[in-house]
């Protein structure tokens, strides 16, 4: 299987955020909000309800009543 490799700065247009914000969630140096983890998901043709249905990303310090977030309202 052949993929396509996206570039930094259109991978970072792609999902709307800066292309320094990129390096950082990349690097480590700093954590993404959820939506653009689930958008860096789409971007690299993953279905976020995947996750969701396997429970992926619940209790990873995000806020459980975030919008999108797998386990959501889950206490």
């Amino acid at each position: 299987m052949r993929h396509h490799r996206t570039e930094p700065a259109q991978l970072a247009r792609d999902v709307h955020v800066s292309s320094s914000s990129l390096s950082r969630y990349f690097s480590g140096q700093a954590v993404p909000p959820w939506p653009t983890v689930v958008a860096l998901g789409k971007a690299a043709g993953h279905d976020p309800q995947d996750d969701a249905a396997r429970g992926v990303g619940a209790g990873r310090g995000r806020a459980p009543d975030q919008p999108g977030c797998p386990g959501a309202g889950a206490q």
